[in-house]
């Protein structure tokens, strides 16, 4: 399925202020609960002005329609059977920050390293966040990402997202070992069509990239257990 002439994509970048976690939820993803002393608010404050000239948020989506999924490997196939088609899409918001946070670690600036990395990681997933919200709006479509299936198929599903969207037209590449690079960036697919609903998420939200913050976990209902 190596460069479909089927394929139709597009892309966008925004500005890095759009993507960027407030001081709030910095706090919180950062553990710390109690009142910040002034010195380190002030770190604090200046990594996010500094994270805004580090980001290049861009994401790029590609779509598959149904006649084309018997091209997809069998347990995919299967997966995605019964609906429309298949939005792939990557986001990243570059390698700048990623640099910048492993100067700091380099110069034992361990403080303002971890902050400007967990700033980087937050504002990837809110990112891929804003570009799946967009995209379900105009497509009634589903997230699901490699990795969600039961039967484990982030490998397999990584590798076909990357066959099917041309990442490297905004710098992504995937390495051998399915990893993407730039280290901050996301990928994920968005199911078109009335079954889409069925396929679920089989890993805990603790261990998410998108920090719990999907649309399964944010719909789902008081009675449900822990994620």
């Amino acid at each position: 399925m190596q460069n479909p002439k089927y394929l139709t994509f597009d892309m966008v970048r925004l500005e890095g202020a759009h993507i960027l976690p407030d001081m709030d939820v910095l706090d919180r993803m950062s553990g710390r609960r109690q009142r910040a002393n002034a010195k380190l608010a002030h770190i604090k404050d200046t990594i996010l002005a500094e994270a805004a000239e580090l980001v290049e948020p861009v994401a790029v989506w590609a779509r598959v329609e149904a006649e084309h999924f018997s091209s997809l490997p069998g347990t995919l196939a299967r997966s995605f059977s019964g609906n429309e088609a298949v939005l792939g899409a990557v986001c990243t918001i570059g390698e700048k920050l990623e640099v910048q946070s492993h100067n700091y670690f380099a110069r034992q600036e361990y403080i303002r390293g971890y902050f400007l990395d967990l700033t980087g990681t937050l504002a990837v997933a809110k990112l891929a966040q804003k570009i799946a919200e967009d995209l379900r709006g105009q497509y009634a479509a589903v997230h699901w990402a490699p990795g969600d299936d039961p039967d484990d198929l982030s490998l397999k599903a990584q590798r076909l997202l990357f066959d099917i969207v041309p990442a490297h037209q905004i710098g992504v590449r995937l390495t051998e070992q399915n990893v993407m690079v730039p280290v901050k960036s996301l990928s994920f697919f968005l199911i078109i069509g009335a079954k889409a609903t069925s396929l679920q998420c089989s890993i805990p939200c603790i261990q998410c990239a998108w920090n719990g913050m999907c649309d399964k976990r944010l719909q789902r209902i008081p009675s449900e257990g822990p994620a």
